[in-house]
């Protein structure tokens, strides 16, 4: 049951985190305790235990760690070319402000 748990919890958590490698500590936070949480879960720490080794027996990233990492792993098979960038499916209406209109210059280069 546990496993279960921290699958979903973890997928949920990586589940487009790339969008996460601008936004303030202060709102990734929040995702930080949870990820602790499941650390903790995972090996039945009492609250009062540091979860810090827990987290390194794991081998898990920060949250702002993780998110950079996975844009870095993003860019590398866009360079090689394990990754073709028209298959990332990004959507620019979905952005605010003038970022819009970048990535809409961005959009049509590719293809």
């Amino acid at each position: 049951m546990t496993q279960l748990v921290l699958a979903r919890v973890m997928s949920r958590l990586d589940y487009c985190n790339a969008i996460l490698a601008s936004v303030p500590q202060s709102t990734l936070e929040p995702l930080q305790r949870v990820k602790n949480a499941a650390a903790r879960l995972a090996h039945q720490l009492d609250i009062h235990n540091h979860v810090t080794p827990s987290v390194m027996v794991l081998h898990w990233l920060p949250i702002r760690c993780r998110s950079d990492f996975k844009l870095c792993m993003i860019m590398y098979g866009i360079h090689t070319g394990i990754v073709r960038p028209g298959c990332l499916q990004i959507q620019p209406n979905k952005f605010p402000g003038d970022f819009q209109e970048i990535s809409r210059t961005h959009l049509t280069n590719f293809q």
